[in-house]
């Protein structure tokens, strides 16, 4: 950290970039995302973030969890019995609630600025044009989340594999729009879609990878715990300590996409639609 507040230059991700050209508006620069590369950074920068802003992450982790809780307990696998409009609001709640940390990684990573404060202040326009943003793009993934279960009869499972493959959709057509908004850059759902140009297969190919990546890394995790203590507490009692720790886990790992999802869009911004400001000065 330095005197007049920023983090070390060389912990952000301009740092392993090297982008030439007039940026997404020229015809003849038309980037392809290096997809090891962002892939190994946006992992990479999870420890910038845990470094810069260790209170900031514990409060959005704290409203995570509840949420997952609330949810929990407001849901369940008989449509029947799901309490709809209170998971709407807690989803809601949750997503104005963990902006501030959003839009404080984005700032982060593409300007190395700290932002003081976890501060809800609804004359942010930041805050409340991401949170517009939020709610709208969330809204055609509710519908199909509602009608997959309510209607169509599918399972929890299957409800939850269609709703995970339309926030990819979604979410990969929008991943620009969010971190330029943090930044105050011009931006909105079309132009961030377009901005894209040939690499929404690959940006929807990373997001997959990540989401994939966590769990698969903390079930490994769990094979070797379970090799090394198997012989020493048993099989049974072992299957009730994972019991125990399956709700904490659950809320890690999704805690920790969010926040990798998050560092992924400040990465492609930088990529594909650098700010006009040169990185050089940025990170200064």
């Amino acid at each position: 950290m330095n005197a007049n507040g920023r983090a070390r230059p060389g912990h952000f991700a301009g740092a392993g970039y090297q982008t030439t050209g007039a940026g997404v508006a020229g015809a003849a620069d038309v980037r392809k995302v290096p997809v090891w590369r962002t892939f190994v950074l946006t992992f990479r920068d999870v420890s910038t973030v845990l470094y810069a802003m260790p209170l900031k992450v514990l409060i959005a982790a704290v409203i995570q969890a509840l949420t997952m809780i609330a949810l929990s307990y407001f849901g369940g696998s008989d449509p029947a019995v799901r309490n709809w409009p209170l998971e709407i609001v807690v989803t809601v709640i949750c997503t104005f609630g963990t902006l501030p940390y959003a839009i404080a990684i984005y700032r982060l990573i593409l300007l190395g600025e700290i932002v003081p404060g976890y501060v809800f202040d609804i004359r942010d326009p930041r805050l409340m044009a991401l949170f517009q943003y939020s709610i709208l793009l969330m809204i055609p993934v509710w519908i199909v989340w509602w009608l997959g279960l309510s209607i169509l009869g599918l399972t929890v499972g299957e409800g939850f594999a269609v709703t995970m493959l339309v926030s990819l959709i979604v979410g990969t057509a929008s991943v620009l729009l969010f971190p330029a908004i943090a930044i105050d850059r011009p931006m909105t759902l079309l132009k961030a879609a377009f901005a894209l140009k040939g690499n929404y297969l690959r940006v929807a190919f990373l997001a997959i990878a990540i989401f994939v990546s966590v769990p698969a890394a903390v079930f490994l995790v769990l094979v070797i715990i379970s090799i090394v203590l198997v012989p020493v507490m048993g099989q049974k009692e072992l299957q009730d300590a994972f019991t125990l720790l399956n709700v904490p886990l659950t809320i890690l790992i999704v805690f920790v996409l969010q926040t990798l999802f998050v560092i992924l869009g400040a990465h492609l911004l930088l990529m594909l639609d650098r700010p006009e400001i040169p990185w050089s000065q940025r990170r200064a």
